[in-house]
């Protein structure tokens, strides 16, 4: 839903550009998003991302691979 929102805290142990995979559903006929990653401050850190539909009943997932996510080294909240 629009304005819904996750929080993790990663360690990552060298800063650079990473390839983050994603296991989702999405009972939308349109899918779902745009969603993105971005760091505690607002700063996004990827493009927009979208998935398509999966199930309607929500009980079918599938993985989306979202290249070039920005990531600082040390501990942070994405």
């Amino acid at each position: 839903e629009p304005g819904e929102w996750l929080e993790y805290t990663v360690n990552v142990a060298t800063g650079g550009m990473y390839n983050v995979t994603l296991r989702y559903a999405s009972g939308s006929s349109t899918g779902g998003g745009p969603f993105w990653f971005e760091r505690e401050d607002g700063t996004k850190i990827s493009s927009d991302i979208t998935v398509p539909f999966t199930d309607t009943n929500w009980s079918a997932y599938n993985n989306r691979v979202v290249n070039g996510v920005s990531l600082q080294a040390g501990a942070q909240v994405i």
